[in-house]
């Protein structure tokens, strides 16, 4: 359960299986990703219309092979029934190291009022910000993910929630993965050669952070342009109203 683009993703492109992630969501932005995305999980948590799960989920995920990462965790009884010949990889670490990835990396972001406040300058980025509010709220039954108090739940979710998919996938279709397994398992479990190459070694937890880093000063100049327009629009306007006055 992670947004960042992880080595186990690079390593199925590398495998040549087009790999649907989180970033994906922003390749996409101009199809209606986060749209549909958003739609899905109120049809799920909202009781809002649940017939539109699996059309949202088969146009969002049409031409790919793969889905990881989020928001895929939220829909795994749907995805099954979507595609119930797939094959599940569960990706799985200690519990404490995983919660102290998104301490490092998703809290600080979800816990920061200025990323509010940004988000109010771009249609995407506010798409985004509500996206993972909603993700990770889930995680953490609905306490806010960044505060200590949420931990205790956090931990619970990520247990509970490898144990359901350990339960309802068949043995031979699932693949618990490890970080530091390699190629041996998951190309036997794919039925794909090991290619020649290292096995990629992506730090997910820094491409989240670097990423979300361009975003924060990319949203920071459009908001220093949109001011420098404003301000001088309200100049232009002053001076033609003391121009005129005078002129009177």
């Amino acid at each position: 359960m992670a947004q960042a683009r992880t080595a186990l993703c690079s390593a199925l492109q590398t495998l040549g299986l087009r790999t649907y992630n989180y970033y994906e969501i922003f390749e996409n932005k101009e199809k209606g990703h986060f749209q549909r995305w958003l739609s899905a999980v109120d049809a799920k948590y909202n009781g809002v219309k649940q017939s539109l799960i699996a059309e949202d989920l088969g146009s969002i995920l049409e031409g790919y092979n793969v889905v990881a990462g989020s928001p895929c965790w939220m829909f795994v009884d749907e995805l099954l029934a979507a595609y119930p010949d797939a094959k599940v990889i569960l990706s799985t670490r200690p519990p404490d190291a995983w919660l102290n990835s998104l301490r490092k990396t998703a809290f600080p972001v979800l816990g920061s009022k200025i990323w509010k406040f940004l988000s109010l300058f771009d249609r995407f980025s506010a798409l985004h910000w509500r996206l993972v509010n909603r993700l990770y709220h889930t995680l953490s039954g609905g306490e806010r993910p960044w505060k200590p108090s949420a931990e205790k739940s956090l931990l619970q979710f990520y247990q509970s929630h490898n144990e359901y998919v350990r339960r309802i996938v068949p043995g031979h279709k699932l693949l618990e993965y490890r970080p530091g397994d390699g190629w041996g398992p998951l190309c036997s479990f794919l039925d794909i050669s090991i290619p020649e190459q290292d096995f990629p070694h992506a730090n997910a937890g820094n491409n989240f952070v670097e990423t979300e880093k361009l975003r924060y000063w990319s949203l920071w100049r459009k908001v220093v342009a949109l001011l420098i327009k404003v301000s001088a629009a309200v100049w232009m306007m002053l001076f033609f109203a003391h121009t005129v006055f005078r002129l009177i």
